[in-house]
């Protein structure tokens, strides 16, 4: 008996689309998988991943919220690895606010309003950014968008499972339990979670992950504190990875009339 044409057609699209749904279902991992990969693998993923961004550019909006009330800044970021940082803070008509300058642990922040050059570390935890009020640390990792992988690199680590095809790994830090969710098949960072007890105190997410130059990098970072009842939204409207900067780009000539003080009298004084 001779095959109709459009029962043949029907039959090739069939095989093509049940093809197609096997081949997708193949790829996709199971959300826990029966042998996952030892916590150090994805750990070192995620090194091999941050080691890949020799430097970065970006324009970012950023959206602050402090005890109910809404602030509303720009930022310049420029970025040299291994660790140093230029992220210039601006306000109405392009005003330049602060330049914050991080290498290594060592910060510098200038406020050329008033012509004062704050001299300190990252370890003074409670200074804060200037109009933005979030700590240095955080300004940091909102910058470029990667969290500071060390502390579960040296461990050790408290917790690890697979949640919704995601890893979830737990350490304990000055009392305190941290805990990222990273999406293995990309070796990024989904969330990272900071506690206090039962108490959420810290939250930071990362979204809207887009492949640039073979990199993946998320184009929105979201940090909220809940012991400050403060969040901040940061959305890149530009960025450059690898694309050739230098020291130079990095640096700032300060006037010779600049005034110096200590790091730890921005709280006070803002």
């Amino acid at each position: 008996m001779p095959i109709r044409c459009h029962d043949f057609v029907r039959s090739i699209v069939g095989s093509i689309f049940i093809s197609i749904f096997l081949s997708l279902s193949a790829c996709r991992p199971p959300s826990n998988p029966s042998n996952p990969l030892p916590v150090s693998t994805i750990l070192k993923n995620l090194e091999d991943a941050t080691r890949r961004i020799k430097d970065f550019k970006s324009g970012a909006d950023i959206v602050a919220y402090i005890n109910d009330r809404r602030g509303r800044v720009g930022a310049r970021i420029r970025y040299l690895a291994p660790d140093r940082y230029r992220i210039d803070i601006q306000g109405g008509f392009m005003r330049i606010m602060a330049v914050l300058l991080i290498e290594n642990q060592n910060v510098l922040l200038y406020t050329p309003r008033e012509n004062t050059l704050f001299e300190g570390t990252l370890h003074d935890h409670e200074v804060v950014v200037p109009e933005l009020r979030i700590s240095l640390a955080d300004m940091r990792t909102a910058a470029l968008g990667l969290i500071d992988l060390q502390p579960y690199v040296e461990g050790p680590i408290t917790e690890y499972r697979y949640e919704n095809g995601q890893a979830l790994i737990s350490i304990r830090q000055a009392g305190r339990t941290r805990t990222i969710w990273v999406d293995p098949r990309k070796s990024v960072v989904i969330k990272e979670e900071e506690r206090q007890g039962d108490e959420t105190s810290v939250t930071r997410t990362f979204e809207q992950y887009n492949k640039r130059k073979g990199i993946w990098r998320p184009g929105r970072i979201r940090i909220r504190s809940d012991v400050r009842e403060e969040s901040m939204d940061l959305v890149y409207y530009t960025q450059s990875v690898n694309g050739g900067l230098t020291r130079a780009d990095l640096t700032v000539r300060f006037p010779d009339s600049v005034t110096r003080r200590p790091l730890r009298e921005v709280m006070i004084s803002r």
